[in-house]
């Protein structure tokens, strides 16, 4: 008997010896993991001890303290295993910095030097997984792990008195680099953690000691022999060797190396990056940081998912533009401008009035003429001076019509304050009329697909893949039918110096960004021609913000994009782009005489025209109608003044 109960108290022993009070981890360590996952307000933490019970107690602990999910481990296996329940949710090393995943690791054990190295070889070790890595021994045994200038790693030892933790930040500026240490804070059971660094990391770690990065370049000819790529770069006057974007991109990363001390090694592609191959491989600059023939490009290209799949964008450093550019042919004056100032409903309004008047006038002429006893004074009440009386008023010239009646008086007062008013308006709108330039009519794509302009586009690779890719039908039949017919082996393709000289001497449409334009019209073009120049938007939806490129999953990104918006913050951004980016060609051009059209007056033509026609006929009207009557009176015969008869008849 008792034997057999000291053989239960054995087995007893041993299958709760890993549950037993003696552990590895001192409570201290474990209240010191607690404080500073919640400090970091890190969520979700997974923990490596070289014992369970010592994993289970700070789980309770970080519960318990700060709302933390602990995710228990085993002791061998990766960091993140597959069979984790949470390896779905856990992403890949590039993924964007949007939750925080903390990682507590007793690094005294060889289980956890082993899951460590693991880690190190997925590139965990990055800015979206904070490891805090406890040792009795110094950090430098881990010299040889992968870590960069993105890193989250504190290393917690304890200090010379064993009372308290201290903590050091580590990092280094490349894989294969130095390890580099900055004390981070101090922790005891009486102060807890006092964490002294508060800037931000990439402040800190701002210094990149002269690391040389290959920078891929994107020109036209990347075959072509370059003796200092940098100095085509820089130079304004050489506008062959690539886009005006690259070289304000470029100056914009100079400004970024003298900033953080790294250094370029300029490596010359093709412009080739519009879509990928089958195989989600690209040509140019993304093609080269995919091969990891480059680290970062400042040649900055439009966003598209295509792209971000293999390459990250870093921060926005030029906006690209582009339009159909053309001198606009000489439009043709308005049409009856001295109709233009009113509408037909004005116009109509005024005939009815002016009859009105013309209607009263004859009709008080001939009552006074009619019931007016003195007879001195007679008033001629015909229609014809009549008409003449109204036109006299519409037109400000008075009438030689007397009346002693009011009535008449009056309407044809109040008629000559309507004309004098109604001048004021017609007299303005005909000055406006006339000074205006005539509206422009080529606004549009499909303008420009019926009008007889030809048209083409600069020869390069992202104005081939505009129109090759883009999906608007308007554009697309413009593309067929005068970019590139079915007649023709090649499309009307064009250096851009080429371009806007046939542009200057043709009626021709020149598809180009147009600050790589504005230089040569500026230079070629006449102030007419500048006045002429007309630009239509054929992408409106493939145009907006450039951004500089990085490799995907770089650890460089953010420090860079911190970069990026301090220039922009300061100013230098829109400096550099003053200096690169040139300005419209300004219309100078003044009119000091205004020179008016036979289309425009054209109706005052016809009103003389038919006036002249209308008098004629009458006096030919009249004379037929005198001699009529003279023949009438040499044959003793009256005029018939009832029914129809024959004059001449016998």
């Amino acid at each position: 008997m008792f034997v057999a109960v000291k053989v239960i108290t054995v087995l007893f022993t041993l299958f709760f010896v890993q549950y037993s009070v003696v552990v590895s981890l001192d409570s201290s360590v474990i209240e010191l993991a607690t404080d500073f996952f919640a400090y970091k307000r890190v969520r979700m933490v997974r923990s490596f001890a070289c014992k369970t019970h010592d994993s289970i107690l700070l789980a309770k602990s970080l519960q318990s303290s700060g709302n933390i999910w602990n995710v228990l481990s085993k002791r061998k296996g990766s960091a993140f295993p597959e069979e984790d329940p949470y390896a779905k949710w856990k992403p890949s090393a590039d993924t964007a910095d949007y939750y925080k995943f903390g990682i507590f690791m007793d690094f005294d054990c060889d289980s956890s030097k082993e899951i460590f190295n693991e880690s190190c070889e997925q590139l965990y070790l990055n800015s979206r997984h904070h490891w805090l890595l406890w040792s009795n021994d110094h950090y430098t045994n881990i010299k040889y792990a992968k870590l960069n200038v993105d890193s989250e790693v504190t290393w917690a030892t304890p200090d010379s008195s064993q009372h308290g933790v201290n903590l050091y930040d580590l990092y280094k500026i490349n894989f294969t680099w130095p390890i580099l240490g900055t004390p981070a804070g101090h922790w005891d059971e009486i102060g807890g953690l006092v964490y002294n660094i508060t800037n931000s990391k990439y402040l800190r770690r701002g210094n990149l000691h002269c690391l040389n990065f290959d920078t891929a370049i994107a020109v036209y000819n990347y075959s072509m022999a370059v003796d200092d790529v940098h100095e085509h770069l820089i130079t304004h006057e050489e506008s062959n060797f690539t886009t005006i974007m690259t070289k304000a991109s470029y100056a914009q990363l100079c400004m970024l190396g003298e900033k953080f001390n790294f250094t370029m090694t300029l490596l010359l592609t093709d412009t080739s990056n519009f879509a990928p191959f089958e195989n989600g491989s690209f040509q140019g600059q993304i093609g080269m940081m995919q091969r990891n023939d480059a680290k970062l490009s400042p040649s900055p290209l439009l966003f598209y998912r295509t792209r971000e799949a293999a390459a990250d964008f870093v921060a926005p450093t030029w906006s690209f533009d582009t339009a159909a550019m053309f001198r606009h042919p000489k439009v043709s004056a308005v049409r009856n401008a001295l109709l233009q100032p009113f509408t037909a409903t004005v116009w109509l309004c005024f005939l009815g009035t002016w009859l009105l008047v013309l209607v009263t006038l004859k009709v008080s002429a001939w009552l006074e003429s009619t019931y007016d006893s003195d007879e001195s004074t007679t008033v001629e009440s015909s229609w014809s001076a009549t008409m003449l009386a109204t036109v006299g008023a519409v037109s400000e010239q008075g009438s030689e019509m007397e009346s002693k009646w009011v009535t008449f008086r009056i309407v044809l007062l109040f008629a000559m304050v309507q004309v004098v008013l109604l001048n004021n308006y017609y007299g303005g709108g005909i000055v406006s009329s006339l000074l205006t330039e005539p509206a422009k009519t080529i606004r549009t794509i499909q303008n420009l697909i019926d009008c007889n302009l030809e048209v083409g586009y600069e020869n390069v690779s992202h104005n081939r893949g505009l129109f090759e890719q883009t999906t608007d039908p308007l554009v697309q039949q413009l593309y067929r039918k005068k970019v590139f017919p079915p007649t023709q082996s090649y499309p009307n393709t064009y250096r851009v110096d080429i371009g806007v000289k046939k542009m200057k001497n043709e009626p021709f449409v020149f598809q180009v960004e147009q600050i790589e334009a504005y230089p040569h019209i500026d230079s070629t073009f006449t102030d007419s021609e500048k006045c002429a120049l007309t630009e239509i938007p054929l992408f409106t939806s493939m145009v907006g913000p450039t951004f500089a490129l990085v490799q995907k999953g770089s650890p460089y990104k953010k420090l860079l994009a911190l970069g990026f918006q301090q220039v922009r913050e300061r100013g230098l951004m829109k400096y550099k782009w003053q200096e690169w980016r040139p300005a419209k060609p300004r219309c100078v051009l003044t009119r000091d005489v205004v020179s008016v059209e036979i289309e425009t007056i054209s109706f005052a033509f016809f009103l003389l025209v038919f006036g002249l026609f209308a008098s004629v006929s009458i006096l030919v009207i009249e004379r037929l109608h005198y001699d009529r009557c003279s023949i009438r009176r040499q044959t003793g015969r009256s005029i018939p003044t009832q029914g129809p008869r024959r004059i001449l008849g016998t």
